[in-house]
């Protein structure tokens, strides 16, 4: 069966580079028609490296499946062409630097008005307001000032940039989510909007709660590489990594090793106690995996219930035997005749397979043209989601920022919770109430308490089920069947039904059944393999939980395309959004990179093939560093004003191949100089004069940051347990379409008598006979 495709009603114009082109790319995956309008020349993108027959990789990846037309927008005539065949597009795409469309004759606004069905989404580094509207930046100076460089990494060497155009792809799916939600705000009210996406607040978005978490404790996280709880061990093939946020993975590990001694006291079931014991940990553990192949221990382990992955590189991805079984790869036919295998899709709708990747096809200029869309008139009223009915039964990370986003869009969101099976991230604090990463993850919800394991919750959670229209769920694969409440049993009593599994490897394959979470995604996606400076003998990576915050925009963009389809079709569908599958096709220039040129992707961490100087750069201070990227060469001579280095005038370094030729020796010099600095002087000096540059920001100094505050970036979210906490805010804003405000997460069942009674009628007298049934605990 081919790949269900529910966007494929929607035309998009997307004019722009960098992130706006990821955007689009999201789009196209789930069916969008997108052309994409680029400069006489090409795109920017097209000439960077790695090149694969002289074009650049990472535009292959980001223009997969689009048209590309070239046209000039300083052209009068060409302006009034676009802005005509803007009546039968549903989405323009803009990803210019504020203000250029308007200076063209193409002013968002003015098309808006000309145009009222047209969702315009303007994606840029810093926003259409704020201080920082007009710097110029990167996506290594956007990951600096989202608070997330100074997080990556070893905290005794430079923080580490993450692999490929990563950010890109972040807030491509970011303002890809926001364009899905306001087209279907559009069949509501019949009116388009225009969403002002921001790369900075993207990446904000998805850091690992740690706004809410020093909020909350006064703590901020710091470098620590593979971190305490995400521990990576040696093979004799390779690492493996092995993670244990639980009491049952504790347990399930200790009897794998076979109950060692030095680890088997009853302090040790205490993660406080093993985070403060590492060196014995790691003692027992390396002694235990010597001798044994990554790939053994990867298929002992987890048939043990052991929450351990190998560390892969590219190749090896492409080599697994569950991603060739689940047909994770698929040929792509790039210019110059070649073929090579590239990541299938981002998510499986409708549970189908994958097919080939189409190249970026050029187009005529006649290829704009197309019937007016004229959408209806509505007289919907409050949030776009609002009347949604959504069960959410999982943990987290995945399901809960999945559902959260559909909460804030207004649906009403019910997350069924038991003492039996806690949330393990309510466990991550003194007491099941404060834990701030679940706070932050599960506002805007209902908490109905309920042992769907017990025989008669069991038959209140079908019920449920079938009063719902989205039901979204992140356990183990299986899990749900064996309830009586996966896919197939709820579908053939409410055939409408938009459900959503999300699990680590998938809900098909070889490697179904096995557990895992955002550190074991990125390493068996290659993402941990990659995210380290060139040639490290331990492939540390990050303790982030990328890509678990990304995949809740990813999760809600897949559920309310199936509503729009559902909308359109009547049907509804099973979506099996694959959690390193989704890992893998984030940096899906990686592999085409390693079929294209034969040499296999290795980590490059901050010496970027985009340019030079560009990096990592120390400043006055312990610990203080700064994003330099320098990709033009005009950039170039911008730097060279401020700096003003002798032998930076040679005539060589004028080019960008002279410059990466001699990146060492500049670098070097380079880094002389910011240290006489801090990096917040670094970068106002060089931002005033035109050169992308950002300060590697502390999660107080992102808290406190001018442009996130005068963009109302963050939310304050009241607690009656936790207090006033800030929060990570909607990394968008809207001219149309509303949000609902926040709320704060809820007590544990603190809702369930008024959720049972609302959706299922049920009065007082059964509602005690199953609490004395024991199946509401």
């Amino acid at each position: 069966m081919s790949l269900q495709r529910p966007l494929d009603c929607y035309r998009v114009l997307e004019i722009g580079t960098g992130p706006a082109s990821y955007c689009g790319r999201i789009l196209a995956d789930l069916g969008a028609m997108v052309i994409h309008l680029e400069p006489a020349g090409g795109d920017p993108m097209k000439h960077k490296s790695p090149t694969a027959a002289g074009t650049g990789i990472s535009y292959l990846w980001a223009n997969a499946g689009k048209s590309v037309l070239e046209a000039d927008l300083d052209d009068p005539d060409i302006q009034r062409r676009v802005a005509a065949a803007l009546a039968g597009f549903d989405v323009l795409i803009d990803g210019n630097s504020p203000g250029w469309l308007s200076a063209r004759g193409l002013d968002p606004e003015a098309l808006r008005q000309a145009h009222p069905h047209l969702v315009v989404a303007s994606v840029s580094h810093f926003g259409q307001s704020g201080p920082y509207r007009d710097w110029q930046s990167s996506a290594l100076v956007d990951f600096a000032l989202a608070g997330c460089l100074i997080r990556s990494g070893l905290p005794d060497q430079a923080p580490c940039a993450p692999p490929y155009l990563l950010p890109y792809a972040i807030a491509g799916v970011t303002a890809a989510s926001a364009v899905t939600a306001a087209l279907w705000n559009r069949s509501r009210t019949g009116r388009g909007d225009w969403l002002d996406c921001t790369v900075v607040e993207a990446l904000q978005a998805q850091a690992d709660w740690s706004v809410p978490g020093y909020s909350a404790t006064g703590n901020q996280a710091k470098r620590a590489g593979a971190g305490p709880l995400f521990r990576l061990f040696p093979t004799d093939d390779g690492w493996v990594r092995v993670i244990n946020l639980s009491a049952k993975q504790w347990r399930a590990v200790k009897s794998w090793l076979g109950d060692p001694p030095e680890i088997s006291s009853p302090e040790w079931d205490n993660p406080l106690y093993r985070a403060a014991h590492l060196d014995i940990q790691d003692q027992v553990f390396t002694s235990r995996f010597k001798g044994r192949l990554k790939r053994e221990l990867f298929e002992d382990g987890q048939r043990h219930g052991v929450g351990i992955v190998p560390i892969y590189s590219p190749i090896e991805v492409m080599g697994d035997a569950h991603f060739a079984a689940r047909g994770t790869f698929v040929s792509y036919s790039i210019p110059g005749g070649s073929t090579v295998r590239a990541p299938g899709t981002f998510v499986r709708m409708a549970d189908a397979q994958p097919g080939p990747l189409k190249a970026p096809i050029p187009v005529a200029f006649d290829a704009l043209e197309g019937p007016p869309i004229m959408a209806a008139p509505g007289d919907g009223n409050g949030a776009p989601l609002a009347g949604i009915r959504v069960i959410e039964v999982g943990s987290g990370a995945v399901a809960p920022e999945i559902t959260r986003v559909l909460a804030v869009l207004g649906a009403d969101v019910i997350k069924i919770e038991s003492m039996a099976q806690i949330d393990f991230m309510r466990l991550q604090a003194p007491n099941i109430e404060s834990s701030s990463g679940w706070s932050s993850s599960n506002r805007n919800k209902r908490s109905v308490k309920l042992d769907i394991k017990h025989p008669d919750g069991r038959e209140v959670g079908r019920a449920l089920a079938r009063a719902a229209d989205v039901i979204v769920e992140n356990n183990t694969a299986g899990v749900m069947d064996r309830l009586g409440i996966g896919y197939a049993d709820v579908a053939r009593e409410n055939p409408t039904i938009v459900y959503l599994s999300s699990q680590a490897f998938g809900g098909t394959g070889p490697a179904a059944g096995y557990g895992g979470f955002g550190p074991t995604n990125q390493a068996v996606s290659g993402t941990t393999y990659l995210w380290n400076p060139p040639d490290v003998s331990k492939p540390e990576g990050v303790q982030a939980i990328h890509p678990d915050h990304v995949l809740g925009r990813m999760g809600s963009m897949a559920v309310i395309a199936a509503l729009d389809e559902l909308r359109r079709t009547g049907k509804g569908q099973h979506i099996d959004l694959g959690q390193a599958e989704f890992a893998i096709a984030c940096i899906g220039e990686a592999f085409i990179e390693s079929e294209a040129t034969g040499v296999p992707a290795e980590a490059r961490g901050n010496l970027s093939p985009l340019g030079a100087p560009h990096g990592v750069f120390p400043c006055m201070g312990d610990d203080q560093w700064v994003a330099i990227t320098v990709e033009t060469d005009d950039q170039w001579q911008r730097l060279r004003k401020v700096v003003n280095e002798e032998t930076w005038s040679d005539s060589a370094y004028d080019t960008e191949a002279g410059r990466m030729a001699d990146r060492d020796v500049i670098e070097a010099q380079l880094s002389a100089w910011t240290t006489q600095f801090t990096p917040i002087q670094v970068m106002r000096r060089l931002q005033a004069e035109g050169v992308p540059t950002g300060a590697a920001l502390t999660t107080v100094q992102v808290l406190a940051d001018v442009h996130f505050n005068e963009r109302g970036y963050f939310d304050t979210v009241y607690h009656p347990i936790m207090g006033p906490t800030r929060m990570e805010g909607i990394p968008y804003k809207t001219q149309s379409m509303r949000h609902e405000s926040a709320r704060p997460a809820p007590l544990f069942g603190a809702d369930t008598r008024a959720v049972l009674a609302e959706w299922l009628n049920m009065d007082d007298e059964s509602f005690a006979r199953l609490e004395a049934a024991g199946a509401i605990k």
